[in-house]
């Protein structure tokens, strides 16, 4: 999947970067050009979108959800490159082909938010950042579909959108911060029960030599071996 995404991916950039090349040294910007150009970045998007979420889908996180952002991404940006061509979209077609892409992007953020592994105490900030995902689509649906009023829907999605960034900064910071702390060499004294010359139990526990066999040792802790 993602070696499929990024192979076209590669190829939509290239031909963006053509055509707009071409379309700049001929000086002239014809409808055809334009429809083509468009076609291809509606390419790269959903290509994009479809390598953000196949990490997920490999490790089989979220269940459904990575797969939900691909088929919804491509739907919608298909449906944009139908309407481009055939001149003509309706509006309800059109805010369903909107709403598509808002899911497929909202499921694809939740896909790499699933990625990061953080500790059970701090688990509350990646559920933060899925609470705050699902409810800026829903912002976005609802305000598509039911109209804006007022000023009001637009501070909330601000709001909501500094909230859903703050959790996605934390989380991999959470994240470093408890495999930083497990990387730490555990500092004990070694606990010897028997001789390692003979085998034979040791009088008392953890001291360095043995009545059995006369023996005296040293037993150190090697951490890097390499």
């Amino acid at each position: 999947m993602r070696r499929l995404a990024l192979r076209i991916l590669i190829v939509s950039v290239v031909a963006s970067a053509l055509i707009g090349i071409w379309l700049l040294l001929q000086g002239e910007f014809g409808d055809t050009e334009v429809k083509v150009l468009f076609t291809t970045l509606c390419i790269s998007g959903a290509s994009i979108l479809g390598m953000a979420s196949a990490p997920a889908m490999e490790r089989r996180l979220l269940g459904a959800v990575p797969w939900i952002g691909v088929v919804a991404s491509v739907a919608g940006f298909g449906a944009y490159v139908a309407f481009l061509w055939a001149g003509d979209a309706e509006e309800i077609p059109f805010k369903v082909a909107s709403s598509a892409l808002v899911v497929g992007v909202a499921a694809t953020y939740a896909s790499l938010l699933a990625l990061a592994r953080p500790p059970v105490k701090q688990r509350w900030v990646q559920l933060g950042g899925y609470i705050a995902d699902v409810a800026v689509a829903a912002l976005v649906l609802d305000m598509m579909w039911s109209g804006v009023e007022g000023s009001g829907p637009w501070r909330l999605l601000g709001a909501l959108s500094i909230l859903l960034a703050a959790f996605t900064i934390l989380l991999p910071i959470v994240s470093r911060l408890e495999g930083h702390r497990a990387a730490e060499p555990v500092s004990h004294a070694p606990v010897l029960r028997h001789c390692p010359s003979c085998g034979s139990a040791l009088a008392e526990v953890g001291t360095t030599s043995c009545t059995a066999c006369g023996a005296s040792f040293r037993v150190e802790f090697v951490t890097d071996l390499g």
